[in-house]
C-alpha cells in the first residue's frame, strides 16, 4: 500500500523563477499549500514497498525560503506515516547538498518543486528496490562459520553479535565482555574490550570506536565486526597494536533501533532510537541519537518535530542510549583517540557540527592525523576519503557525538567517518562489501596506532 501524495502550488509560476525571486525580494510570503495527502489503497504491481523509488541527489540549497519549504514538506509527510520522502545523506540546509529517497506517488511533483526553487540535481539511484533486492539476495543467513568467528556473508543481528562476543570472551583471556547498561527496550549494551595480555584494562591508552547510532547504516557494524575479528583472531599479525594499545569497541551503539530496521522490507530505512515521544500527538516514535548529545543540542541542523529523522529529543542526553556511552567514554581518561563510524559518503569528520563554534585549538593536528590516516585505507583498494570538519562535509549538525566526546570527556583526537559509498549503493550495500570496506576501515586505525605510537599526536593535557 502507498500514501498518495498530491503537490498543490498556488501563486507560482513553475515557467519563469521570476515571479519567484521577486516574491522573495519583495518580502511577500508565497502563498502555497506545500501537500495535500490522500489516503489512497493502491498495490505495488511488483510487489516492493521501494519499487519505482529514486534518490535524488540536490545541490547546494540556494536559500532559505527553498530549505524551509523542503522541510516542512518532508516533516509534514512524516507527520501523516508516509515514507515518500527519505533523506540518505546530508541535511537540508541553505548551502547543503542531500541525497532524498522520492517516492514514485510523488517524483513528478518533487521535480517540479525543486526546479520551481532553482535547486540543481541528478538522480544517482533510478530504482531503490532493485538495491534492496541486491542487498537482501547477498545475504547468505550464516552467522558463524566452523570455528565460531563471524562469516562476512551477512548482515548480522545483535544477538549474533553478542554470541560473537560471548565467543571471543571465552576464547582469548584478554578479551573482557562489559554491559554499560541497558538500551530503552532494555537490550543489554556491550562492550568488547581488548586489553592485553590478561584482561586488566586501563593500564594503557586506548581507542575508543562505535558504530550504527543510526539504524541503517548496516555495513558500519559489519565493517567494525571485521576490524575486531582482526584485532583479536589475527592477533599475531597486529601484536602492536593490541600488545601497547586498548581498544573499546561497540558494535551496535542503537540496538533497539538496529534490530528494528532489521524487521521487515518497509523498517529498513529506520534511523532513530525506539523510544516514545511523550510530546507527540501523532505517536511518532524515536530521536536522532547523533543529535541528543550535550553539545551545542537543538542549535542547529536539528529539528523539534518527533516525527522528523533529525529529531534532537526532549532534551540533551534524553536517550538512554546516549547517556550509557557517555558515561563510559567520559569515564576512561586513557582514551586518546575515538570514532563514531557512519556510512556512507567517504568522509573521515572532525569536529564541529556547528559553524558558529570556535575551531578546536589541535584542528591541524586533527588534520594531520585523519588525513594520514585516510591515505593509509586508500592504498588498501584506491578508495578515497575526504577529511574536513563535520558542518563543511555534511552540513549543521549539533548535539553529535563526535562534538560531545571531543568537547566534554576530553578525547583529544575525537572523530566521525562515513564508510562508503558515495551513493551508488547508499545504506544498501551488498555484503560483497563488508571485507573489503573492512580491510580498509582496519588500515585507516592501523595507521592511527603508529600515529599514537609516534608521540607528537593525541596527547591528553
Amino acid at each position: 500500500m502507498i500514501i498518495l501524495s498530491l503537490f498543490i502550488i498556488s501563486e507560482f509560476n513553475f515557467e519563469s523563477n521570476k515571479l519567484f525571486k521577486h516574491t522573495l525580494d519583495s518580502g511577500q510570503s508565497m502563498k502555497f499549500i506545500i501537500s495535500l495527502t490522500l489516503l489512497a489503497f493502491v498495490a505495488f504491481a511488483s510487489g516492493g514497498l521501494y519499487e519505482g523509488a529514486k534518490v535524488f541527489r540536490l545541490e547546494r540549497i540556494p536559500h532559505e525560503t527553498a530549505a524551509k519549504k523542503l522541510n516542512q514538506l518532508i516533516e509534514y509527510e512524516a507527520e501523516l506515516g508516509s515514507d515518500n520522502f527519505n533523506i540518505w545523506n546530508g541535511f537540508v540546509a541553505v548551502g547543503s547538498s542531500i541525497d532524498i529517497m522520492v517516492k514514485p506517488a510523488v517524483v513528478n511533483e518533487f521535480e517540479a518543486l525543486i526546479e520551481a526553487f532553482g535547486i540543481q540535481s541528478t538522480v544517482i539511484v533510478e530504482n531503490v528496490q532493485v538495491l534492496y533486492d541486491a542487498e537482501k539476495a547477498s545475504r547468505k543467513g550464516t552467522s558463524r562459520s566452523g570455528n565460531g568467528t563471524l562469516t562476512w556473508d551477512d548482515y548480522h543481528s545483535v544477538d549474533e553479535f553478542y554470541r560473537y562476543y560471548d565467543w571471543l570472551d571465552e576464547n582469548y583471556d584478554w578479551v573482557v565482555i562489559e554491559s554499560i547498561g541497558s538500551s530503552e527496550h532494555g537490550t543489554d549494551m556491550r562492550v568488547a574490550k581488548l586489553c592485553y595480555p590478561d584482561g586488566v584494562c586501563g593500564k594503557n591508552d586506548a581507542l575508543w570506536l562505535d558504530s550504527c547510532i543510526h539504524a541503517r547504516e548496516w555495513l558500519a557494524a559489519a565493517s567494525l565486526s571485521f576490524v575486531l575479528s582482526e584485532l583479536v583472531e589475527n592477533y599475531e599479525h597486529h601484536q602492536h597494536m593490541v600488545e601497547k594499545y586498548e581498544w573499546y569497541i561497540m558494535l551496535v551503539s542503537n540496538p533497539d533501533g538496529y534490530t528494528y530496521s532489521m524487521f521487515d522490507e518497509g523498517t529498513r530505512m529506520w534511523r532513530k532510537t525506539r523510544s516514545e515521544n511523550a510530546g507527540s500527538l501523532l505517536g511518532c516514535v524515536g530521536t536522532d541519537p547523533n543529535r541528543n548529545w550535550d553539545s551545542m543540542w537543538a542549535t542547529v541542523g536539528t529539528s523539534d518535530n518527533p516525527c522528523a529523522d533529525t529529531y534532537h529529543g526532549e532534551y540533551a542526553m534524553s536517550e538512554i542510549e546516549v547517556a550509557n556511552i557517555a558515561a563510559f567514554v567520559d569515564s576512561h581518561t586513557n582514551i586518546r583517540f575515538s570514532n563514531n563510524i557512519h556510512t556512507y559518503g567517504q568522509m573521515v569528520l572532525l569536529p564541529y557540527g556547528v559553524a558558529a563554534a570556535p575551531p578546536p585549538p589541535n584542528l591541524s593536528e586533527l588534520f594531520a592525523v585523519g588525513n594520514r590516516s585516510a591515505e593509509t585505507l586508500e592504498v588498501v583498494h584506491g578508495t578515497k576519503f575526504v577529511v574536513d570538519q563535520i558542518y563543511q562535509l555534511v552540513g549543521e549538525a549539533a548535539g553529535g557525538a563526535c562534538d560531545y566526546i571531543y568537547n566534554t570527556s576530553k578525547v583529544p583526537c575525537a572523530y566521525g567517518m562515513e564508510l562508503r559509498d558515495q551513493g551508488t549503493y547508499g545504506f544498501l550495500a551488498p555484503t560483497t562489501e563488508i571485507i573489503p570496506m573492512g580491510q580498509e576501515l582496519f588500515a585507516y586505525h592501523s595507521e592511527v596506532v603508529k600515529i599514537l605510537e609516534e608521540g607528537q599526536y593525541c596527547n591528553r593535557t
